[in-house]
């Protein structure tokens, strides 16, 4: 049986593909950053990209259990966090469950200003533990968010979206190599941005994840805005064709000039009904006179 994977609960700016990728630029982006944070600190392992630890849950099964135990968490609440967004999306939509994301690194900011994180590689105690379910179930939260709506896919990992983009190389569908592409680089900037904060600039870790909170609830909120400014111009534009059409009078439709007819027979001048071949009264066809002055006077007794 077939697992429906994909909801309509998106914005309607994500149809326009430009917005569509700059949203996964975007999210992206706070991605990386996140990432890059817990990695060089207070959790010192991946936080967003995680499946390629997944060897090390094996292989450190034998040599370094306590890691192997630090990285299954750090998988199991990405995952976790994607069975979350799963059943929220629906149940509350695009834009709720993304500030929940951004409520999710806040939390976890908060966390780290109260001293629950990791001091060093070697530190396995609560708070890094702590900062190992917090922060991965908010980008599995994020990563699930984007899949289910197939115009972004994923957001924070990116083995799936690099075949993709050979294959659609191969395929010749250039667009969404350039999608994923645009996603990737968005990644890789974010990461940029933090490693040179923190690792160059020396700024504290909880600096960053404010900013990253920060940044990942105003662009939420700005997308948000542009979303509806696209929803009331849609209908804006709808309300105005119908007041349109219902100033300007129209030819009607039904009637054509009886020699151009494709039921007119012989070649008699007139007017006949579309799709019945019976010929209009002449005083209906006066009646009639301002709409269709080509024919002014035709066949008039």
């Amino acid at each position: 049986m077939s697992v429906p994977m994909h909801s309509e609960k998106g914005w309607a700016i994500l149809s326009r593909p430009g917005i569509c990728t700059l949203v996964g630029w975007i999210l992206s982006f706070w991605a990386g950053a996140i990432n890059t944070v817990t990695t060089l600190a207070i959790l010192f392992e991946r936080s967003s990209h995680v499946s390629g630890r997944l060897n090390d849950v094996g292989m450190n099964a034998v040599l370094h259990p306590i890691d192997a135990l630090l990285v299954f968490v750090i998988w199991i609440s990405f995952v976790f966090g994607g069975f979350l967004a799963g059943r929220l999306l629906d149940r509350i939509g695009f834009t709720r469950s993304l500030l929940l994301v951004a409520g999710g690194i806040g939390l976890g900011a908060l966390f780290v200003w109260r001293g629950f994180y990791g001091a060093s590689p070697d530190d396995y105690g609560l708070g890094r533990m702590t900062i190992a379910i917090i922060l991965p179930v908010a980008m599995g939260f994020q990563n699930s968010l984007t899949s289910m709506l197939p115009r972004i896919g994923r957001s924070t990992h990116w083995t799936s979206d690099s075949t993709d983009i050979g294959i659609a190389l191969a395929k010749g569908n250039f667009p969404l190599a350039a999608h994923n592409t645009t996603k990737i680089f968005g990644f890789i900037c974010g990461s940029a941005a933090l490693g040179y904060m923190i690792g160059i600039r020396d700024v504290p870790a909880l600096y960053g994840l404010v900013l990253i909170a920060t940044g990942f609830f105003l662009t939420t909120i700005l997308l948000h805005w542009m979303n509806l400014a696209l929803g009331k111009s849609r209908i804006l534009a709808r309300s105005s064709s119908k007041i349109i059409r219902g100033i300007l009078p129209l030819k009607p439709p039904e009637l054509v000039p009886a020699s151009l007819s494709p039921w007119a027979c012989g070649r008699g001048a007139g007017l006949r009904r579309q799709g019945c071949g019976e010929r209009l009264c002449p005083e209906v066809f006066k009646g009639l006179r301002p709409f269709t002055p080509a024919f002014a006077g035709v066949n008039e007794p």
